[in-house]
C-alpha cells in the first residue's frame, strides 16, 4: 500500500487552485513560432502516406500543455 502525506496533498491542492486562479501565462512570439514550426512537421509527416496526422485541435492541445507547465513553474 502506498502512504501519501496528507499535508503535501493539501498543499499541492492548494497550490493548483493559486495557479488557476493567479497564473496567466502568455506564449511568447518565440515559444508561439516554435508551436507552430512543430505543428507543421506533425502535419507533414502524413504528406507521404496522403492521411492528416495533426489537426488544429493538436495545436491547440499543444499550447494547453505549455500554458500548463507555465503554471506549474509559477
Amino acid at each position: 500500500m502506498i502512504k501519501t502525506n496528507r499535508k503535501d496533498a493539501k498543499f499541492l491542492a492548494a497550490y493548483i487552485s493559486y495557479a488557476r486562479i493567479h497564473s496567466r501565462p502568455e506564449i511568447s512570439e518565440t515559444a508561439g513560432k516554435q508551436l507552430i514550426k512543430e505543428y507543421m512537421a506533425m502535419r507533414s509527416m502524413g504528406n507521404a502516406s496522403k492521411t492528416i496526422t495533426a489537426t488544429p485541435r493538436q495545436l491547440e492541445s499543444m499550447v494547453r500543455v505549455a500554458e500548463s507547465i507555465a503554471r506549474m513553474r509559477l
